[in-house]
């Protein structure tokens, strides 16, 4: 159409039909014509091979089948086979019975490139698998493929498809993949018996001249097998492409060597104990049992018994019987761990707040234990859980409300470290027993420390063989035997209030004045030879601040 409008527009005076016509004369625009080229074939010479996918209804249920077929290049005799799937195995079933139909075998055997055969290459390059190789050289011919794409070259078989398709399964019921075969071997009988207009002859006729061209077959053919070596489940199957086949009870751990042929399944734990199956192809996961394996009326595995969780479960609480029921049936979880998780519920939360949340569950169709846990919790909390208006009126440190009078409070805690005191050897630094029963009426004081050199050993600390002086205050122990006794010099003090704030206190004996924190006012006198002060264990003061008298020097000792 372009060209015809830059032609008009150049001046030129013809319409597009006339140009048309003048392009297809002259060859423009057109693919050179090839003529259709036509194979010549002697007799015996090459038999073609090749598969197609087809629709078939086997047992009541449709399948996507192999179409394998195989056709003499002479004679047009035609030989097909029907199966599920097409593997390495199937090939040489397939091509075993094509060559015993046909009664011998060509000189090479045409394919398309499938990957059953070929192992490497294309065409003229093709090599084939030496598995292959070595069958078709025990039955006398060899494999050959044709170029890719050129599909002209196996013309012979691929006609033939579409005949199969639109006549074989058209009013015929197949009860199985047996039945199907044999029905297909019937009609391939009939087919190779009927006239063809495109040859003008009986493919029967044509196959008794070319039979006399055929390589003879061997006159002893093993036959095809595959192999599989298998243990016996704990059921006393063993499962060969997906189904599952009896065997003894005895075998039930054992290893076996399962031989599988065209029909049969041999399964073999030596050579005196033989299983025989027919083999079957579909349908997948089921299970094929001899009457000779089935267990004795009365001594099977009665799977009609409840979980042994489940039998605890509605012993103990007979009301969620039905709620156990809908679980088995509706939840996601194995069937044993969901129940194990529901006794676990049971044995771990109070019986009122379970039941309620099971019956909240089951009234909403809810099956996910981990929500119902949570809906048991939170019917517990207030009783298991403090809440927060209850921590507003309890002291979480002393363990007392507000309300009671501090006093008390540190009267009781005088008693508990005197007490504690009593198991020690001796109380810290020296201090008597009357003195610490003395000081229970004396005022708070402020808070001194211990000083002693970094020579003196914790075992003369603890004994209190120490000089009570001015604290040393930031300043670490160096000595190695100290820090042996893993004193720690943070402390906390506690004024009578309550309230806590954090000192530095170097003398390194909270380890041995722990038990005496925040305890009330203690006087401490000192022992002959050392020099009176205020003490302050563990980071709290047992005393006021005392006015010392003068010393020689006028000055107030600390």
């Amino acid at each position: 159409m372009r060209v015809h409008e830059e032609l008009q527009a150049d001046g030129a005076t013809l319409s597009y039909q006339a140009l048309t016509a003048f392009c297809r004369r002259q060859g423009i625009g057109q693919t050179p014509v090839v003529p259709a080229g036509r194979y010549h074939f002697e007799p015996g010479v090459e038999m073609q091979h090749d598969t197609s996918p087809h629709e078939v209804e086997v047992g009541g249920r449709k399948y996507k089948a192999q179409t394998a077929s195989a056709v003499l290049c002479y004679s047009r005799m035609l030989f097909f086979r029907i199966n599920p799937t097409f593997q390495r195995f199937d090939c040489k079933v397939f091509l075993m019975d094509a060559v015993r139909y046909m009664n011998g075998a060509p000189e090479r055997l045409m394919i398309d490139n499938t990957h059953v055969v070929v192992l490497r290459g294309t065409g003229r390059e093709m090599i084939p698998v030496p598995e292959m190789e070595a069958f078709a050289e025990r039955l006398g011919f060899r494999f050959v493929a044709h170029a890719i794409g050129n599909a002209n070259r196996s013309a012979r078989v691929e006609r033939p498809f579409w005949f199969i398709e639109s006549n074989f399964p058209a009013g015929r019921k197949f009860a199985s993949w047996q039945d199907l075969n044999r029905q297909a071997r019937e009609w391939c009988d009939k087919v190779n018996s009927t006239y063809k207009k495109h040859i003008r002859a009986v493919p029967r006729e044509l196959f008794a001249i070319e039979r006399q061209h055929l390589r003879a077959l061997p006159a002893w053919m093993p036959e095809v097998y595959r192999l599989h070596q298998r243990t016996v489940d704990v059921e006393g199957y063993v499962s060969v492409n997906s189904i599952r086949y009896s065997v003894p009870v005895s075998w039930i751990g054992r290893r076996v060597e399962i031989r599988e042929t065209r029909d049969k399944l041999a399964i073999e734990l030596d050579p005196r104990h033989i299983v025989t199956h027919e083999r079957a192809l579909t349908p997948l996961s089921q299970r094929i049992t001899l009457a000779e394996h089935k267990p004795p009326r009365g001594e099977g595995v009665k799977r009609n018994e409840p979980h042994p969780e489940e039998q605890a479960l509605v012993g103990t609480v007979p009301e969620i019987a039905s709620y156990v029921t809908a679980l088995k049936q509706n939840g996601r979880k194995v069937v044993a761990l969901a129940l194990r998780q529901l006794l676990r519920l049971l044995r771990e939360y109070p019986r009122e707040p379970f039941l309620a949340a099971v019956a909240e569950a089951a009234r909403y169709g809810l099956y996910d234990l981990d929500r119902l846990e949570r809906m048991i919790l939170r019917r517990v909390a207030r009783d298991y859980f403090s809440l927060m208006e209850d921590r507003e009126n309890h002291d979480c440190r002393t363990g007392t409300t507000a309300e009671e009078p501090q006093t008390e409070v540190h009267a009781e805690r005088l008693r508990r470290a005197v007490a504690r005191s009593r198991k020690s050897a001796d109380l810290l630094l020296g201090v008597r027993r009357r003195t610490a029963a003395r000081a229970m009426a004396r005022p708070s004081g402020q808070c001194a420390g211990v000083a002693h050199s970094q020579s003196e050993s914790a075992g003369t600390l603890v004994s209190g063989d120490v000089s009570l002086g001015a604290p040393a205050r930031r300043q670490p122990p160096a000595d190695a035997r100290v820090r042996r006794t893993r004193l720690r010099g943070q402390t906390r003090e506690s004024g009578v209030d309550g309230s806590d704030r954090r000192g530095q206190n170097r003398s390194c004996l909270r380890t041995l004045a722990q038990g005496f924190a925040e305890r009330p006012p203690l006087r401490v006198r000192s022992c002959a030879g050392s020099v009176r002060r205020n003490v302050c264990i563990a980071g709290r003061s047992f005393h006021t601040a005392v006015a010392e008298p003068a010393g020689p020097s006028g000055r107030t000792p600390g």
